[in-house]
């Protein structure tokens, strides 16, 4: 069972969050109306960030009586075929509620019973039961133990075979996850099929994501006095490590539906309750892990740039009060001046940026060409050299395999050279996205710590720093996973598969037949080859623009989030210049001393921030 006795990653976060919305309550009613919209959205990210944990297994591994082990209830129903399963997503949460989400675009929220929740659940979830317009997804809330830990459960259909909804689930919810929970059955752990799936779909996705869960221990321990679960968990380790080349695979083995059964009932005596809960503390904590160490920097930078921002914005009110008639006039001019060349790059900036990119794809295409043909020459002499059936089994893991490394290379280059990109455009346009730029005076030590070191980041300054922008949303796994969309979309798998749609007979008797077959698979395999690799060289173009063209949105977005900050701080300094210059001198005096104590409340908060 779950207990918080101990400073776990998910308690460390939970305490960062507490005191990262008090700092944020504590700034609001002192905090300009401007920077409302920022601080509602600041808290709103720490509010509804989660965790996302996908289920993967097999038709029959368990799935559903495993997640309802984790929850402590029969909630999942368990007969639900893969074919007509849509994924549900369970999720934490004070209420009891149902979302079902229709591939028409609709959804309809509706409570979640107390009693019997797994039948009324099992007429949502497939989609036979929707003749229309099947539910694509279904999200689940309730109180259970995953609330403290803000962590999403996306249990999948089976993946006994490589059909669409597993490619689907592969790129869409692999690539996005914190963790993947693979359930394996302990009368048949990796199956033949199990490890084909792990090594086309998953290991390319990330293997640091992976726990292995062998399944029904409590069967496998029914069938004979001999059983040993040390030396069942060692022997699917060594499997995994030799096979599939994972380095420390953490394996656990549990019963889930002894697991359940105590828990719901509990059964304070039942041994499997142990085993489960070994598990369960592992999985916490690796999740929270994951998911919190990158978020919490992320959280502190935008909590620090708001404070930041208003710092700069009150130092520019405190010095328009201080100035006198004669320096309010150049100020004025000045600013003004800034404010135009500001707007004027920022309305360049477009076109700045597609110039710069025009060239990263020349030359990423270029290279791509390149690599593909290399991979070519090394696959023809791989098909030319087979010298037995068998030698062909391993052939259509290794191109996917192969492919997807082609692509991933890819990406990494779009995803570094942009992020060059973006850091090139922001140091030739200080007028655009120095904060200096926005001050008055440069007084102020404080503020030229915050305008240097936070942009000067090792890592994608500009893209991942972004306060309108999970550093998440800019991971390599997700260009990765757009890659492989564009690349195996269409006939590609189809191409992939000839290489072995010439099948030869184990049972012929005939070794001059047999030869004749072997040759005749060698120039067929041979033919789809061209085939593939002609097809990819056909869509590298459009591979490298749709990868090129997610990038440039997304550092134009971030890039004028920067800019408009800075152009924002320009028209409020000139507005506080003007309001400066119309006011009485015992109006003024009042109003510098009211911002003096504001900054300085401000500037603990700052302080406060730094120790979070």
């Amino acid at each position: 069972m779950i207990t918080s006795n101990e400073l776990s990653p998910s308690a460390m976060y939970a305490n960062f969050r507490q005191k990262s919305l008090s700092i944020l309550s504590r700034l609001r009613p002192i905090a300009d109306p401007c920077y409302q919209p920022r601080i509602l959205a600041a808290e709103k990210r720490l509010t509804n960030e989660r965790i996302k944990v996908l289920v993967l297994g097999e038709f029959s591994r368990g799935k559903s009586t495993f997640i309802n082990a984790l929850l402590g209830e029969p909630l999942l129903p368990s007969r639900v075929t893969p074919t007509t399963a849509a994924i549900t997503t369970i999720r934490g949460s004070d209420n009891r509620t149902i979302e079902v989400r229709h591939e028409d675009g609709s959804s309809k929220i509706l409570p979640l019973p107390e009693v019997n929740a797994n039948r009324h659940l099992l007429d949502l979830v497939t989609q036979t039961n929707h003749v229309s317009s099947p539910p694509s997804d279904v999200i689940i809330s309730l109180p259970c133990r995953l609330n403290q830990s803000l962590i999403d459960i996306v249990d999948t259909p089976g993946v006994n075979d490589l059909n669409k909804l597993r490619e689907e689930i592969t790129f869409k919810y692999l690539s996005e996850c914190d963790l993947a929970l693979i359930l394996l059955d302990s009368h048949q752990p990796l199956t033949e099929s199990e490890r084909s799936f792990l090594k086309t779909r998953v290991i390319t996705a990330d293997v640091n994501k992976m726990i292995f869960i062998v399944n029904r221990i409590d069967e496998k321990a029914a069938d004979g006095d001999d059983f040993s679960l040390d030396n069942l968990i060692n022997s699917v380790k060594r499997r995994l490590s030799d096979d599939l080349g994972i380095i420390d695979p953490k394996v656990f083995a549990i019963s889930a539906l002894q697991a359940l059964k105590g828990r719901y009932r509990n059964e304070d005596n039942n041994p499997y309750i142990k085993h489960f809960e070994s598990f369960e503390q592992y999985f916490l904590r690796f999740a929270n892990q994951q998911a919190s160490t990158h978020r919490s920097a992320t959280h502190k930078e935008r909590l620090q740039r708001i404070l930041l921002d208003l710092v700069i914005t009150i130092e520019n009110s405190c010095n328009a009060l201080e100035m006198d008639q004669q320096q309010q006039t150049l100020s004025l001019s000045k600013l003004s001046s800034q404010l135009f060349d500001g707007e004027l790059a920022m309305k360049n900036l477009p076109e700045r940026l597609e110039e710069e990119m025009l060239k990263m794809k020349q030359q990423l295409i270029s290279d791509g060409a390149s690599d593909l043909h290399t991979r070519k020459a090394e696959f023809q002499n791989k098909v030319a050299t087979v010298t037995s059936i068998e030698a062909f089994d391993g052939l259509q893991a290794d191109l996917r395999t192969s492919l997807r490394e082609w692509s991933e290379k890819l990406a990494h280059r779009v995803h570094s050279q942009s992020t060059t990109i973006a850091n090139s455009i922001r140091q030739s346009r200080p007028e655009l996205f120095s904060t200096n730029t926005a001050l008055l005076t440069g007084s102020s030590q404080i503020l030229r710590q915050g305008s240097d070191s936070e942009m000067t980041l090792s890592f994608d300054p500009v893209i991942a720093k972004s306060s309108n922008l999970s550093s998440a949303d800019m991971i390599v796994g997700a260009l990765f996973a757009l890659a492989s969309t564009v690349m195996f979309g269409g006939p590609l798998p189809m191409l992939i598969a000839a290489i072995f749609g010439a099948g030869i007979s184990k049972n012929s008797r005939n070794s001059t037949a047999l030869e004749e077959a072997m040759q005749l698979r060698k120039k067929n395999a041979a033919d789809a080859l061209n085939k593939v690799f002609l097809n990819l060289e056909s869509k590298l173009i459009s591979i490298v623009d749709e990868l090129a063209n997610h990038q440039s949105s997304t550092i134009l977005s971030c890039l004028r989030e920067r800019a408009d900050n800075t152009l924002s701080h320009l028209r409020r300094s000139i507005e506080m210049l003007q309001k400066a210059a119309n006011e009485k001198e015992a109006t003024r005096v009042t109003r510098l001393h009211e911002m003096r104590e504001q900054r300085e409340l401000i500037k603990q908060l700052l302080d406060d921030s730094q120790n979070l």
